[in-house]
């Protein structure tokens, strides 16, 4: 039987059914889908999933695979994260500058966070210097390179 342009048709259970139910079905399947989405979208922008670009870095495995990047935190900070009081190193040029390779905390301390480092310890510190490292090359550190005038307390390639 017809009515209007909808047919009426009788289901399993004998109960009136028609073409709105199928209709209703994918709209409330396409509203929770986009619910889901909109979930995902929001925690990737509040930092609890990772950014895309991790890669995964043990420091003690993986600090010493790169040389050039040892010179450069013993140029920093000769070896050392802490000053003999206790307290976090910070660069005698720029406070801003941390620990045992002298990473930029208005720079990089955000990044760390979401990358799950800490760059007020030894092994944080390291982690994120190899994390830059991989992404920026030696550029962040170019201030402690050696050069015509500076030959104390620097690196080369």
């Amino acid at each position: 039987m017809k009515m209007g342009t909808y047919k009426i048709v009788r289901d399993k259970q004998g109960r009136f059914s028609s073409l709105w139910v199928g209709i209703k079905k994918f709209f409330k399947f396409m509203f929770k889908l986009s619910l889901l989405g909109l979930a995902v979208y929001t925690a990737f922008l509040f930092g609890s999933a990772k950014p895309p670009i991790v890669k995964e870095v043990l420091a003690e495995e993986k600090f010493a695979d790169y040389p050039l990047l040892v010179k450069i935190c013993k140029a920093e900070s000769q070896n050392i994260q802490f000053r003999k009081d206790g307290r976090v190193l910070r660069g005698a040029m720029n406070p801003s500058d941390i620990g045992f390779c002298q990473i930029n905390e208005p720079t990089w301390n955000d990044i760390a966070r979401k990358l799950g480092y800490d760059i007020y310890t030894e092994q944080g510190n390291k982690d994120m210097a190899v994390y830059i490292f991989l992404h920026e090359g030696s550029d962040p550190w170019n201030s402690s390179k050696c050069s015509v005038i500076k030959k104390t307390n620097c690196w080369t390639k």
